[in-house]
Formats: C-alpha cells, sequence, structure tokens
C-alpha cells in the first residue's frame, strides 16, 4: 500500500486553509501529518517579492514527483477573499497586494494542476464540511494498494513534465501485499526473462554473503549486514535489502522506466521479489516494511508517425 507520509495546504492568504486543516482533522481524528504552506508558497511569495523562482520551481516539482505527498491548494473567488478582508483585514496583507498574490496563486497552481500529487480546490463551491469531505476522500483514494493506479500516477507525473520526470520517489508497505498474488509477474511474456534472471542474481548474491563467499571471507548476517545489494546496468539497476531490529526495508533504484508500457509490471516485480527474499531468508513479517523506488527518468515514449 502506497501511504501518505505528507499533506500540504496551499493558497493565498484567506483562503481558508486554517479552517480546512482545523476540519480535515477533527473528521479523521489527525489521520495525516498536514502542514500549512510549503514550495507553492515559497514560490509564490519569491515571484512577489522579485526573488529568483527557479530553485522553488525545481522544489515543487520534486514535492509533487514523491507520490508519498499530496498537495491540496484552495482558491477560493477573489470576492471571498476581499470579503474576508473587509471583515477581519490581514497582518501582512493590504486589498491590492492581496489581489497581487491572489493571481500569483492561482497562475503557478494551474501550471502543476496535471499532476496528480495535487488536488486544486478552485472556485468550489459548498459547505466547510462539504470540501473537507471531497478532500479526505480524495486522500484516502491516494493511499492505495492497487499496483496499476500506482503506475498510472506515475504516468500521469511523466506526462505533466513533459513526458520526462526526474526523479520520481514513492514508497510502498509491503505488508499489504501476498507474494502468491504476484508471482504470475515472473512469466510475463515481455519481461518475464528479464524478471527471472534479476531475482536469481539478487538471491544468488545473497545466498553467497550468508556463506562467506566474498572478499573478506565473513559470512553475512541479515541483521547486521550491508552487503544483500545487487546493482546492474538494466533498467531495474540497484537493488539492496536492509533488516534492521523490528525494520525490514528494501531499497530499488530505475535508472530509466517507461511509464505507460512497462512500469506497473517493473513495480509489480520489486514488489514481489522483495516479499521473496524476505521469505527466502526466512524473516518474520515486521512491524515497519518498505520498499522505497527512486525513479531517474520516469518517461512516456512518443509514438513517431509513418
Amino acid at each position: 500500500m502506497l501511504r501518505l507520509n505528507n499533506v500540504t495546504l496551499e493558497g493565498p492568504d484567506l483562503s481558508g486553509k486554517t479552517t480546512l486543516f482545523e476540519a480535515i482533522h477533527s473528521a479523521t481524528g489527525y489521520r495525516w501529518n498536514i502542514q500549512d504552506r510549503s514550495e507553492l508558497s515559497m514560490l509564490c511569495y519569491a515571484e512577489m517579492y522579485g526573488r529568483n523562482t527557479d530553485i522553488w520551481h525545481k522544489r515543487l516539482r520534486d514535492r509533487l514527483q514523491n507520490l508519498n505527498d499530496r498537495m491540496i491548494v484552495v482558491i477560493p473567488p477573489l470576492d471571498v477573499i476581499l470579503e474576508r478582508y473587509d471583515k477581519r483585514g490581514d497582518d501582512k496583507q493590504n486589498k491590492k497586494s492581496l489581489i497581487e498574490l491572489y493571481e500569483i496563486f492561482k497562475k503557478n497552481a494551474k501550471l502543476y494542476s496535471d499532476y496528480p500529487t495535487m488536488g486544486l480546490l478552485e472556485n468550489i463551491e459548498g459547505s466547510v464540511e462539504e470540501i473537507t469531505a471531497l478532500c479526505i476522500a480524495w486522500l484516502a483514494d491516494c493511499e492505495t494498494s492497487d499496483i496499476d493506479s500506482i503506475a498510472n500516477d506515475i504516468a500521469e507525473i511523466a506526462s505533466a513534465s513533459d513526458n520526462e520526470a526526474h526523479p520520481v520517489k514513492l514508497q510502498v508497505d509491503l505488508k499489504s501485499y501476498d507474494v502468491e498474488l504476484l508471482k504470475d509477474v515472473m512469466d510475463d511474456e515481455i519481461e518475464g526473462k528479464y524478471y527471472k534472471q534479476i531475482l536469481n542474481d539478487v538471491i544468488t548474491n545473497i545466498d553467497k554473503e550468508v556463506n562467506g563467499k566474498n572478499e573478506y571471507k565473513s559470512k553475512q548476517k541479515p541483521i547486521t549486514t550491508r552487503r544483500f545489494i545487487h546493482t546492474e546496468p538494466t533498467c531495474i539497476s540497484l537493488f539492496h535489502t536492509m533488516f534492521r531490529k523490528d525494520r525490514l526495508s528494501f531499497y530499488a533504484t530505475c535508472r530509466s522506466s517507461n511509464t505507460i508500457d512497462t512500469f506497473s509490471f517493473d513495480l509489480k516485480f520489486l514488489i514481489y521479489m522483495s516479499r521473496f527474499v524476505k521469505n527466502h531468508l526466512e524473516i518474520e513479517d515486521q512491524d515497519e516494511m518498505s520498499l522505497d523506488i527512486s525513479m531517474h527518468s520516469a518517461h512516456i515514449i512518443e509514438e513517431e508517425d509513418g
């Protein structure tokens, strides 16, 4: 399952972020870690005050390319913001600067609204309770075990990044996956042979290390070793197993990923291999058992005419 690590509420001053922050926490019993403002605000304020914005565009993209983070951007109609200003004022903005800031937020939020990790609430009508319920439903849907859904989000990130995003990061909780329900990926007509070779190499390396067949002639223990690692120059270029106390972690690096045609299979395979390695090492399920994937090039290959 893909779980959310951070939820960020964004929007111009007087947009209602604090009210929504409290409403989501109240309705969910503090289910998610929610923060008020992040890279989008830094970008918009930098633009408003004439500072360089390049670094904030980069950091905002990095945030939106992490599937374990989600951003909700609240942009109500401008007259709602001005009405709130007339009622209670603002300790930092006047009416002119509020309008300027509003337009900057609206422009930059629209620029990144194709990212599936951003939920843009622009001119949404409804009560606080209705908008809160909408946000909660969206966040709950983001926490999914469905491999195709996760892979589709990555493809949408690549599309939103002019067909190549880098880096894209995600972490999945492995406890929600059964190795037996995933093993059919090993018989895939196109990628099955490739996956079998990687799995064989990973297990061979682990067995050699456990038996001390390394340059140090030192038998490795799963609880202490850092040597359960496999690297190669193919698309799935690294797989690393780390077991410490009650935490079992797997790390995969994909140097190149075709998000439309193959990555859903790659993701299924990486989850399968993680569970397979756990069973091979005879490690019981741990409280924390995760697979972290870093994609250095998540891309869409455009078909050439003719």
